[in-house]
């Protein structure tokens, strides 16, 4: 019995000693971010709608992909700034509430997702709206945790920031890219160019499936 109120006490000395420690003043909700239009410019989908994407390969095969809630906005809390941090013991961390844009289109097979979203370049002490960027994202693969998904990512505003080492963009832009002998113009794709094709204005227009590419026929 003595040895465990000993114990009891033992520990609540450390949690004492720990607590006298901090030294950090609690962490705070700094305002509110929105996306710019030229992030959300790159999500050219309807919101809250279903919406039916059709492509067709060179041999005539169809591929439908579907998104049943179309565009989907949200906000949620994003640390931003860590103004004071004492080792492993103590840190306060800031946030902003922060936009979010995305849409999911997907079959049996396939899944896209494409977000516009805002990004932490890398933390940074005692320093605010400093580290972090507006970016576009876009994926396809069958499973989001495949190895074999393909990506692109691009910083769609950099908030006024010179661009540094931790902006690390991951995408090819073609000014023409022909398609199933059809011509598209301002083209970004993966960074090797072989899975995923993407048009600021028009949104997905293509990929590689089975060997395969599908090129947007129309939009329903």
């Amino acid at each position: 019995m003595k040895r465990i109120v000993w114990n009891l006490i033992s520990l609540l000395t450390s949690l004492t000693l720990i607590y006298s420690c901090r030294n950090c003043p609690p962490g705070k909700n700094i305002g509110q971010a929105k996306l710019s239009i030229s992030t959300t410019n790159f999500i050219p989908y309807l919101q809250n709608e279903t919406v039916v994407l059709k492509f067709k390969s060179a041999d005539g095969q169809f591929i439908f992909l579907q998104s049943e809630k179309g565009k989907v906005i949200e906000n949620f809390d994003m640390v931003v700034d860590t103004p004071c941090s004492n080792e492993l013991i103590d840190a306060t961390y800031n946030s902003m509430t922060v936009e979010n844009q995305e849409i999911y289109f997907k079959n049996d097979s396939i899944k896209i997702l494409l977000v516009a979203h805002f990004r932490i370049r890398v933390p940074l002490i005692n320093q605010i709206d400093t580290n972090w960027v507006e970016s576009v994202y876009c994926i396809i693969g069958n499973s989001y945790n495949n190895l074999n998904d393909k990506s692109f990512t691009l910083i769609s505003n950099n908030r006024g920031k010179e661009a540094n080492q931790f902006d690390i963009e991951s995408y090819l832009f073609n000014d023409t890219l022909t398609l199933l002998n059809k011509n598209f113009y301002n083209v970004y794709s993966d960074k090797l160019g072989h899975d995923i094709f993407y048009n600021k204005s028009i949104g997905i227009i293509g990929f590689r499936y089975n060997s395969k590419i599908y090129m947007l026929e129309n939009e329903k």
